[in-house]
């Protein structure tokens, strides 16, 4: 797949696949495409050359209420954006599924959601007054409404403390895992990411610069030349565990 804004070449030569029961991690520093490979997934931005498959059929020819039957994009949320109360906020994500109408079983679906993310208490205030970190939550519990099969999610944990973190990578890892869905998710903690995703794709300036098993993907080699960074890429409970050392100058990158 490639993608180019104008002159600009946004995304180059971008080729993965991502099977039920998967987390991918999008990995790479500010700039490097990662959201924008997301909405082109997603069918917001439409790529030059190549195509986005689901269930091995290309999305172009579906419209925008079947792709958000089976995708669920939560953007970096913005209470600017939304002016509507958290259980409104929510049930955006029952949309796809009925006739402009809410009915009891919207509603019922809305507050599970917001019930397994923790912040049921807050369904009546408005979107826009809350925390980052509770507009993170509830942003997923409005992609867990909406019943999809596949997550897009750009830096979900960004504005969430360590424990929050936490907490939502393991909802989402439990609702993958259980219920055979997909994610692929926009990170810049390589711990985070080396923890919890199955494959990672690290970008460097809209190419792929390394992809696959975190153990394989994260070297401290790929780290320095796409970072900049010097870092030491050890083990814990199995997993990679990137350590950082020092910033390179560009001749050493």
């Amino acid at each position: 797949m490639v993608f180019f804004y104008e002159d600009r070449p946004v995304l180059d030569r971008i080729t993965f696949d991502l099977l039920p029961g998967q987390i991918l991690a999008l990995l790479g520093p500010n700039g490097a495409g990662k959201s924008t490979l997301l909405k082109c997934i997603d069918g917001l931005l439409r790529p030059q050359k190549g195509s986005i498959e689901l269930g091995g059929r290309p999305i172009r020819g579906l419209g925008r209420k079947a792709i958000a039957k089976r995708m669920a994009y939560v953007p970096q949320t913005s209470g600017e954006i939304f002016p509507f109360n958290v259980i409104d906020m929510v049930l955006l994500g029952r949309y796809p599924h009925g006739n402009g109408h809410t009915g009891k079983k919207d509603l019922e679906k809305a507050f599970k959601a917001l019930e397994r993310m923790g912040v049921q208490d807050l369904a009546m205030k408005d979107f826009g007054a809350i925390n980052g970190g509770q507009q993170q939550r509830v942003t997923l519990a409005r992609a867990i409404a909406q019943e999809a099969e596949v997550f897009l999610l750009d830096e979900p944990t960004s504005n969430l403390d360590i424990r929050h973190q936490l907490e939502v990578m393991d909802l989402l890892r439990h609702l993958v895992k259980t219920n055979a869905l997909s994610a692929i998710i926009s990170m810049h903690d390589l711990n985070l990411a080396a923890r919890y995703a199955d494959t990672v794709i690290v970008l460097d300036q809209g190419r792929i610069a390394a992809s696959g098993d975190p153990a394989i993907a994260l070297t401290a080699e790929t780290i320095a030349s796409v970072y900049g960074v010097a870092v030491e890429v050890g083990r814990v409970q199995d997993k990679p565990h990137v350590i950082p050392l020092k910033a390179l100058p560009d001749q050493e990158q």
